[in-house]
Parts: C-alpha cells; structure tokens; sequence
C-alpha cells in the first residue's frame, strides 16, 4: 500500500513537473492573446489551454505513465474530450473573477492583472482533475492492451 502511495506521488510530481511546463506554454500564450490581439479572457484561455494539453499528453504519457501507443488515437480524442469540457468550465471561472471586487482589490494590491491571478488561483484544482484522469484512462487503455509498459 505504501509502496504504491509513493509510486503515485511520484507519477503526480512528474505530471505536475510536465504540466507546469505546459502551463507556462498555456499562460504565455492567453496572456499574448489578451494583452496582443484584445482576445476575450475566457476565449483566450480555451485556445491557449487546448495547446498546453496536447502538449502534456504527449509528454506525460510517454514520461509519466511511462506508456506507449500500440492502438490508435482515440484515448487522445478521448482526452481532448475530456479537456474540451474541462477547459469550457475553468475558462468560465476565469472570466467571472472579474466580478469579484475583493479579488480587484487584490490584484491591484500585488500589482498583478486580473486575469494572470485567476490564471494562477485556478491551475491547482486544474492540475489535480487533469492528472486523475489521465490516470484513469491509461490504466483503462492498459486494461484493453492498446498501450504498453517502456
């Protein structure tokens, strides 16, 4: 039991690594977005996100969850399903801490944007939901044998 508690710490440590890096690909980019092309916040988080998750899927299911395709692409539309509907709702949080005068407050007070701020407050339960699901669906494609180990 402990044994496989550390296993799990660690494949999250790894993932969250890996999605750190996506998400500064994903914060970049909404941020150029808002502040460049005037983009709608909520807009430019789901297009700016959908980048960030392809790129951590790849990333994290060969490093990760150390797994390799052996059948074809539909757990990757699977997820991008997933995040389709993942990204639609935090982009929606996102765009509603506007309407949150304590958190304007805040952000002028650290002299931060608002929307770099909720960015910021949102990507850890973003994270955790992202990891469990990723971790569910390789060991269900695992299960079927269109993945294997290295």
């Amino acid at each position: 039991m402990l044994h496989r508690l550390n296993s799990l710490s660690r494949s999250f440590l790894r993932f969250a690594f890996i999605s750190g890096c996506g998400w500064l690909i994903d914060f970049c980019l909404m941020l150029a977005m808002v502040f460049l092309f005037s983009l709608n916040v909520g807009t430019a988080n789901f297009i700016s996100s959908f980048i960030a998750v392809t790129f951590v899927w790849f990333v994290a299911l060969r490093i990760v969850f150390t797994k390799k395709y052996k059948g074809n692409s539909f757990f990757l539309a699977m997820y991008w399903g997933w995040q389709f509907v993942s990204i639609l709702f935090y982009s929606y949080l996102i765009s509603q801490f506007v309407n949150i005068a304590y958190f304007i407050e805040l952000s002028r007070f650290l002299h931060i944007g608002w929307q770099a701020l909720a960015k910021v407050i949102i990507t850890p339960f973003n994270l955790m939901t992202n990891f469990l699901f990723m971790f569910y669906l390789t060991r269900f494609m695992e299960k079927k044998g269109l993945i294997i180990g290295k």
